[in-house]
């Protein structure tokens, strides 16, 4: 998948929205199913936005557009924001909850768990997490910045606490 993303322009505007809760096939259907459809009618300014959407690792939304079409304004990134809360609505799910960090704790482990930030920050503070835990940054919003994604919890330090 992450190749087929380096054929889009690198300034290409990137969401990622999680779900604390792993989601069933079903969901993910439901999920794939809205979102194309939304996707077939999103428009800035009446000019199609050209996207694509993938679901990582059954916790992750990723919706991407392709900068060398039209650019997503205000308004239809609000009417981004709503389909994906009517989505969670319908499936008893939060998508937007910006509080929650999402982190494996090694590179191997295939279990991703959340934790509210201030919980997480305690957890680091009490060495519940050591330096292989691998954290993920839902606020990158350009696909340059997607090999960030997934940070070593040092890097995580850096960029979050001070």
């Amino acid at each position: 998948m992450f190749d087929k993303l380096k054929l889009l322009d690198p300034n290409s505007r990137i969401w990622i929205f999680s779900s604390v809760n792993t989601l069933s096939e079903l969901e993910k259907k439901h999920i794939n199913k809205e979102v194309f459809k939304f996707q077939l009618s999103w428009e800035a300014h009446g000019n199609k936005i050209e996207s694509n959407s993938y679901i990582i690792n059954s916790h992750f939304i990723f919706i991407i557009v392709n900068s060398n079409f039209a650019s997503p304004t205000g308004c239809s990134i609000d009417k981004l924001y709503n389909k994906i809360k009517e989505i969670g609505n319908e499936l008893n799910l939060n998508f937007l909850s910006a509080d929650q960090i999402p982190f494996k704790r090694n590179n191997l482990s295939k279990k991703i768990e959340f934790l509210n930030f201030l919980k997480f920050k305690n957890y680091i503070k009490n060495n519940h997490l050591n330096d292989e835990c691998v954290v993920y940054d839902n606020s990158i919003n350009i696909l340059s910045q997607l090999d960030s994604w997934e940070l070593t919890l040092k890097d995580w330090k850096l960029k979050f606490m001070r």
